[in-house]
C-alpha cells in the first residue's frame, strides 16, 4: 500500500521553491512548516515518507543561525564592557533616543539608500525577513548560490558572530566587493572596528573578497576607500576580544566599569542615565555612611 502519498505534500513543497525563486523568504518558511505537519500526520512506517519529512525537517533547522555576537554589540564591547552587559540583561534602563539622534540615523538612511541605488538593483534582505536576523544568513547562502549579483544586507556569522553587509557585490569574475556606508564626513577609528568584526566574519565566507570597501560622506559626495589592508592587519586581536566578550554576556555579574570618556566615545552609551545614578546613589550610600559613624 501507498497510502502515505497522501502525506507527501509535493504541491506545497514545489510552491515552497516558488516562494524561493521569487525571494519570498518568509512565505518560503511557513509554506515548508505546513508540509512537514502534513508529513507528520502520517503514523505509519513508511520510510520514503519518514526521509521526505526529515529532509523537510533538515531544511528548516538549517535556515537558523546560531550567533551570541553581532557587528552592533561587538562595537559596544569595544566601547564599554558594562554597556554589552546591560544591553543583554537591562534594556529596560537604557536611555530613551534624542530627536538629534533620531534625526542623524535618517540622514545616515537617506545617504545609503542613495549609494545602494547608485549600485543598482539587488535583493534587501531586511525588506524580505525584517528582524529575524538569526534567518539571514541562510538565504544569504541561497541568494550566492543563485549568484544573484547584487544583496543589501548580507548576513554571515563565523564562530558565534553575525554580521550584516551593507551592500555585497558579486564581481565577474567570482569575486566579492564589500560596502560599509557612513554618512561621515572622514574616517573614524570606530568605522575600523565597524569593519574590522566584519572582514575577520567573511574571511570565513568568502573565498575571493577583492576589496573592502568603506563609503563615507565627501562634499555631499560617495567616496569609496578600500581598507582590506588595513583590516588585515586589525583581525588578528579579534579572537581574544570575542572570548571576553562572550565571556561578560555569559557571566550573571554586572562589569565595575567607573564612568569615564569611554561613556562619549565613540558614541554617547545609551546606558548613561543608568550609570550616573548608580554612580550618583553610591556616592551618596557612602557620604551616609560617613555621617552615620560621626554619630556614634
Amino acid at each position: 500500500m501507498r497510502d502515505y502519498y497522501a502525506y507527501m505534500d509535493f504541491d506545497g513543497y514545489a510552491k515552497a521553491e516558488e516562494q524561493l525563486a521569487a525571494y519570498d523568504f518568509l512565505g518560503y518558511i511557513e509554506t515548508l512548516k505546513k508540509v512537514k505537519a502534513k508529513a507528520f500526520e502520517y503514523d505509519g512506517d513508511a520510510m520514503a515518507l519518514i526521509n521526505f519529512h526529515t529532509g523537510i525537517q533538515d531544511e528548516l533547522e538549517s535556515i537558523n543561525s546560531y550567533y551570541k555576537l553581532s557587528k552592533s554589540t561587538y562595537v559596544r564591547g569595544k566601547q564599554c564592557h558594562k554597556s554589552l552587559f546591560l544591553n543583554k540583561n537591562r534594556k529596560e534602563v537604557r536611555d530613551q533616543l534624542s530627536a538629534e539622534t533620531k534625526l542623524l540615523f535618517k540622514k545616515g538612511r537617506h545617504f545609503e539608500d542613495e549609494f545602494r541605488n547608485k549600485l543598482g538593483e539587488g535583493v534587501n534582505l531586511k525588506d524580505k525577513l525584517g528582524h529575524a536576523f538569526s534567518y539571514y544568513p541562510y538565504f544569504t547562502k541561497k541568494l550566492m548560490q543563485l549568484k544573484k549579483e547584487l544583496v543589501f544586507e548580507a548576513g554571515f556569522t563565523f564562530e558565534g558572530v553575525l554580521v550584516l553587509v551593507d551592500a555585497l557585490q558579486r564581481n565577474d569574475d567570482g569575486s566579492y566587493s564589500v560596502y560599509e556606508i557612513k554618512n561621515s564626513s572622514e574616517i573614524k577609528e570606530v568605522h575600523y572596528w565597524d569593519m574590522a568584526i566584519q572582514y575577520y566574519v567573511l574571511k570565513e565566507n568568502l573565498k575571493k573578497i577583492k576589496n573592502f570597501n568603506l563609503v563615507f560622506n565627501e562634499a555631499g559626495t560617495h567616496k569609496v576607500v578600500d581598507l582590506k589592508a588595513a583590516l588585515e592587519k586589525r583581525v588578528k586581536s579579534i579572537k581574544d576580544e570575542l572570548v571576553e566578550f562572550k565571556a561578560i554576556l555569559n557571566s550573571n555579574l554586572e562589569p565595575a566599569t567607573s564612568m569615564g570618556d569611554h561613556c562619549n566615545f565613540p558614541y554617547k552609551c545609551d546606558f548613561t542615565g543608568y550609570c550616573k545614578k548608580k554612580s550618583e546613589g553610591s556616592f551618596f550610600d557612602k557620604l551616609l555612611n560617613i555621617v552615620h559613624r560621626g554619630y556614634k
